[in-house]
């Protein structure tokens, strides 16, 4: 899925020169530094970012991935330092500079954290006491949320693989994306003018399923059938998709939904927010993937990050790590833990976009799940 707004290669140098600045006053005692990370040495990030990079590729060889990672660490710590000090202007920062920058974030405040048993493992990648704190603040509330979000799996000729997340906006409804609905189901030619399902029916070819518990460590899986489409976008504007889960899986019993958010706020930026998804192999080849995330192996991960902005008024611009597989994942309020927007764009050196339910909220999709229209 592409964005709908790509962000200009000045908004990025902006971006990643702004959060930098910050972290590099934070190393000197700011007022910041209570919860803004403080840039650590230059050792200390080269350590981390290889860290993640032998995760992500375990055939790289040890040196290479220190080496690259030394050079990202070097060129990312000088350009915040300079930039802290009036040294160096945004408008003259180069590709690399603006790469290296975005290696010190990733690395320093923007955490992929691995998902176990429901919660988030805080030790897994090191972050800001603030995102921990906010992380680990409100434990029942943390486990409803992840526990409602699996990875959607679909299988062709006996093979399983998997294609993006999907959550419960009900018992036995599914909520997720359209372009990932798209990989199950299909336009019906003859469907009636007035089909509550956009035309679209399950493809004959695939067979679709969602895991609750692909998590990083093993674990019994709770899986459940997709049997219906009750919805797609057809233009994926909004990108929003609903499909039936089997209601008799004993794998559903207790199992919460995720509450929407529509309230419509006079400001959204700097809100505190978390996403939850499967990340899966990058497909765009971007660099800092390997930075951010370490190893891509679909297993559920948390990534908290804030609201930038809202866009033309309908869609939600975040900062949480995502990748490919991140599709449909919720963006959920830390303040209560709610849905305020449907994840489906994210890489990182780009904005991360995502349906703003708040601007949707008369949509049909919505409005069928306020009145509980799906069934149960």
């Amino acid at each position: 899925m592409k964005a709908r707004y790509p962000e200009s290669r000045e908004e990025r140098a902006q971006r990643a020169a702004d959060f930098a600045k910050r972290l590099a006053r934070a190393s000197d005692g700011s007022l910041e530094s209570a919860t803004q990370p403080a840039l650590p040495s230059t050792d200390e990030l080269a350590s981390r970012i290889a860290a993640r990079m032998s995760a992500a590729a375990p055939t790289m060889a040890t040196e290479a991935a220190a080496g690259a990672a030394a050079a990202l660490a070097q060129a990312g710590h000088e350009t915040a330092l300079k930039l802290a000090r009036a040294e160096l202007r945004v408008d003259d920062l180069s590709n690399r500079e603006v790469s290296g920058l975005e290696a010190v974030i990733a690395v320093t405040d923007r955490p992929a954290w691995f998902v176990e048993d429901n919660l988030p493992d805080t030790a897994s990648y090191e972050a800001s006491g603030l995102w921990i704190g906010l992380a680990t603040a409100a434990e029942a509330k943390m486990i409803a949320v992840c526990r409602a979000v699996g990875c959607i799996m679909r299988e062709v000729d006996g093979q399983r693989q998997p294609i993006g997340t999907g959550w419960l906006i009900g018992p036995c409804t599914l909520v997720t994306n359209a372009h990932v609905g798209v990989l199950l189901a299909r336009l019906k030619p003859d469907a009636p003018s007035d089909d509550p399902r956009m035309g679209y029916r399950l493809r004959s070819d695939v067979k679709g399923f969602v895991n609750f518990s692909l998590e990083h460590a093993a674990k019994p899986s709770s899986e459940v059938a997709i049997e219906q489409v009750l919805y797609v976008e057809p233009s994926q504007v909004p990108d929003i998709a609903v499909f039936r889960i089997a209601d008799d899986a004993p794998v559903l019993r207790g199992r919460p939904k995720i509450d929407l958010d529509l309230v419509e706020r006079p400001v959204w930026e700097k809100a505190n927010v978390f996403t939850v998804g499967h990340p899966i192999v990058d497909l765009q080849g971007d660099p800092n993937v390997a930075t951010v995330f370490g190893a891509l192996d679909g297993t559920k991960r948390l990534s908290p990050g804030k609201v930038s902005r809202i866009l033309e008024g309908r869609t939600l611009a975040h900062d949480c790590s995502t990748t490919n597989g991140s599709s449909g994942s919720p963006v959920i309020d830390f303040g209560n833990y709610q849905a305020v927007g449907l994840h489906y764009f994210g890489k990182p050196g780009e904005r991360n976009e995502a349906v703003l339910f708040a601007a949707i909220k008369a949509h049909a999709v919505l409005v069928k799940n306020l009145a509980q229209e799906w069934g149960v």
